[in-house]
């Protein structure tokens, strides 16, 4: 038996308590910049349709659905890049991977490296200049200060940061982890002033830890690779409750936005494309987007597609401060307090070079394309509402809408040149490779 497995069987209670929420402790507190705390959690690899708040029908994210009741979804979030650093970084930037050349055709995808440049405003760098204290910790080596991602922090922990705590250095950083140190640097902030904290959980990532096989008794025991990732988005969303609890007892919660995003789903259902980072399919490609606090109207959804690099610019209009310096995203505030009058975009895309070679999926409200190479050489065309495994191609059949779906793409590009040269002379060091190598993206 694992070392560490003994003491979590034995706590198989506590672990699955039911979520309180929704956290925030004054119902009159203001959304306004330089009074809200704001709370950006990141659930690295869950997948929308795997949540309460977005219709599943088994229990895994309790404390999910209590923020929903109280506070803001978006329906569908398309992510901007299909793997964790360029998503991130066009979450934190509210910039395209394209605009910042974070992820480009290359021949080696972690040996080649390439970072968010300095010239790129973050979200902790547009807090940090309204004078927010800030804070942020990740368990994922993709989010790393060495490749930009601690700019604007006070503090940042890295995930190798974290190797000398863990029970077994072998294993991905626990959740729980993740939280006290969050935790620990919120308490090091003065108290009475706002803070920016930021948290990524790796939980659901493959390779799934031994927690996905214990039993919980709200998911019951093993079986399929489906049900041992829906245990481990559990095992993260019961961390947020004790997270947000423990804030609470601090006396931090008075007035505090919470947004909960992902960075890319995950193939799990038999059908499905395995896996992240190459496929672009309704498996990957449905992320978390939430915010909740006493102001915002709760259970309300946001009714139109977004994408990641409409983060940033939605919490500064919500916030009433100023729009990023450079952003390829817009506030989506609109789609649910006026939705008739908003906008939507056509369509979406999310762009990955993740094995060297680019690829784009670009979806509407029925269509789906797949294009590989710029400009394509091969083309996938799929009706993802009503083939949701994205089985049936029918490329072949539809030249029309394949012809109109590659026009705006090739549109889309164009408007989108990239501004930044990211690449880094420089490799990573062997602790952060050998977190990426426990996550299975180096061997």
């Amino acid at each position: 038996m694992h070392r560490a497995l003994l003491p979590a069987l034995l706590c198989l209670a506590a672990c699955g308590r039911p979520a309180r929420g929704p956290w925030a402790t004054d119902p009159d507190a203001p959304l306004a910049l330089g009074e809200t705390s704001v709370l950006w959690l990141l659930l690295c690899t869950v997948r929308a349709d795997h949540t309460g708040p977005w219709g599943y029908d088994l229990p895994t994210t309790p404390t999910l659905d209590a923020l929903a009741d109280g506070g803001v979804r978006i329906r569908r979030t398309v992510p901007a890049g299909a793997w964790t650093r360029p998503s991130v970084a066009s979450q934190m930037t509210s910039l395209t991977p394209r605009t910042l050349g974070i992820d480009p055709p290359r021949e080696h995808a972690f040996t080649d490296v390439y970072r968010v440049v300095p010239e790129a405003q973050t979200v902790a760098e547009w807090f940090d200049a309204a004078g927010y204290g800030t804070v942020g910790v990740s368990a994922n080596p993709n989010e790393h200060t060495f490749l930009g991602y601690g700019q604007g922090y006070d503090a940042f922990v890295d995930s190798d940061a974290m190797t000398g705590h863990r029970p077994d250095p072998e294993d991905k950083v626990p959740s729980r982890q993740v939280s006290d140190e969050l935790l620990g640097m919120i308490d090091a902030l003065p108290e009475g002033e706002p803070f920016f904290g930021h948290a990524l959980y790796v939980g659901a990532h493959a390779p799934l830890g031994w927690w996905s096989y214990v039993p919980h008794p709200s998911l019951g025991f093993l079986g399929t690779p489906a049900q041992n990732y829906d245990r481990s988005i559990r095992r993260d969303d019961d961390e947020l409750a004790r997270l947000l609890d423990a804030l609470e007892a601090r006396g931090r919660t008075r007035n505090l936005l919470v947004v909960i995003t992902s960075d890319h789903g995950e193939g799990v259902l038999r059908g499905e494309r395995e896996g992240h980072g190459v496929p672009t399919y309704n498996a990957q490609s449905w992320i978390l987007w939430m915010m909740a606090h006493p102001a915002l109207p709760g259970g309300t959804e946001g009714q139109h597609p977004a994408s990641g690099v409409d983060v940033l610019p939605t919490l500064a209009d919500l916030l009433g401060g100023p729009a990023p310096d450079l952003t390829d995203g817009r506030s989506v505030r609109a789609s649910w307090e006026a939705p008739e009058a908003f906008t939507p975009r056509p369509f979406e895309v999310t762009e990955t070079a993740f094995d060297g070679t680019l690829r784009a999926s670009v979806v509407d409200d029925t269509w789906r394309l797949v294009a590989t190479g710029e400009p394509p050489t091969r083309r996938e065309l799929y009706r993802w509402r009503e083939d949701w495994l994205e089985q049936d191609d029918l490329a072949a059949t539809e030249p029309e809408v394949v012809a109109r779906m590659e026009g705006w793409l090739a549109a889309w590009r164009a408007e989108h040149p990239q501004r930044f040269d990211a690449r880094l002379d420089q490799d990573l060091d062997d602790d952060a490779r050998k977190q990426l190598e426990i996550l299975g993206y180096v061997d």
